[in-house]
């Protein structure tokens, strides 16, 4: 099983944890912002915000056909709990395309040969150190390079990789 695959997992069981009834959610605040690539928005990217604070639960979202992204704590779009994140960012290349395709990730190829957006290998398929990312392996890892932090009230955070 894929590394990434377990972190996610266990991701969305702290995330489960706050008991019947939610009774002990910590407040949420709503986060949004676009994944771009150099400059180019990042489809079907899964984002995880990994709390720095011990006890808080992480936060995650996926992008949609222009970069953006949708943080979820408890429930559906609710945000994520003040504090500092680890951001870890990951697309996988699908089953079905070679590894070795070179279809752009950002989805800017266009023509009809292209696949969607959210779909194939880029020129770096295969080569993220086993990661089965098509991104750079440094952002899906634990000790990614990216830090965000969450503010009360409403915000846009945007990840450029």
């Amino acid at each position: 099983m894929n590394k990434w695959i377990l972190i996610v997992c266990l991701a969305v069981m702290a995330g489960c944890s706050g008991g019947a009834g939610g009774a002990n959610k910590l407040t949420t605040h709503k986060v949004k912002g676009k994944v771009t690539l150099g400059g180019n928005p990042v489809a079907g990217a899964t984002v995880t915000f990994s709390p720095k604070t011990k006890g808080n639960p992480p936060a995650m979202g996926l992008s949609d056909a222009q970069g953006m992204y949708v943080l979820t704590t408890y429930d559906a779009g609710d945000g994520a709990v003040e504090g500092d994140y680890k951001v870890m960012v990951y697309k996988e290349a699908p089953k079905t395309e070679a590894a070795t395709s070179q279809h752009d990730p950002t989805g800017k190829a266009g023509g009809k040969s292209a696949p969607p957006a959210s779909h194939g290998g880029g020129p770096n398929a295969g080569k993220a150190g086993g990661s089965g990312s098509l991104l750079p392996e440094k952002y899906s890892k634990q000790d990614t390079p990216l830090e965000k932090s969450v503010k009360a009230g409403e915000q846009d955070i945007p990840i450029e990789l």
